[in-house]
């Protein structure tokens, strides 16, 4: 919210610069998922997690608009629950 809302902080991305790196990099993942050794859990919940996303990302362009949303508060639940499969942040 404070990048992207706001404009406050180094952070130079907008939410669309965010997204097409995201779905690019997701899309690729996914395509090649067991050369990358993902399990299927890892699979299924990085898909569901773009296939949400591009959805939600399609349908807004303002953070400003949605950053305090249901539709928003779900992305970020299923965003937590995909990068807990990855134990991210626990390195």
């Amino acid at each position: 919210m404070r990048a992207w809302v706001r404009a406050e902080g180094p952070e130079c991305d907008n939410f669309d610069e965010i997204c097409c790196r995201f779905f690019g990099t997701a899309t690729g993942v996914l395509n090649e998922y067991k050369e990358f050794g993902l399990t299927d859990q890892q699979y299924l919940l990085l898909f569901n997690f773009r296939t949400e996303f591009e959805l939600f990302a399609n349908e807004n362009d303002y953070p400003e608009e949605f950053i305090d949303t249901r539709k928003w508060i779900k992305i970020t639940e299923m965003a937590k629950e995909m990068l807990k499969s990855f134990n991210y942040g626990k390195c």
